[in-house]
């Protein structure tokens, strides 16, 4: 049986403070956060939000996570 996750975070890997500070948010969610590179989400990470997620929530602005990226996301 597959888990459905309703929501998911993502935050710079190389950057933690985004994900640090989402903490309380992300545990009241119940979302886990998933680490991405500013301008490539890792292929696990990818699979995991098309095929587990309906919401992904990006951590960070354009500084830490790409436009790029987010518009990827809606594809």
């Amino acid at each position: 049986m597959a888990l459905l996750i309703f929501a998911v975070m993502l935050s710079n890997g190389y950057n933690a403070i985004d994900a640090l500070s989402a903490g309380a948010v992300t545990e009241k969610a119940q979302a886990p956060i998933l680490l991405v590179r500013k301008d490539s989400i890792p292929s696990k990470v990818r699979s995991m939000v098309d095929n587990n997620s309906s919401k992904a929530v990006l951590l960070g602005g354009v500084n830490t996570i790409s436009s790029w990226v987010e518009s990827s996301l809606n594809k």
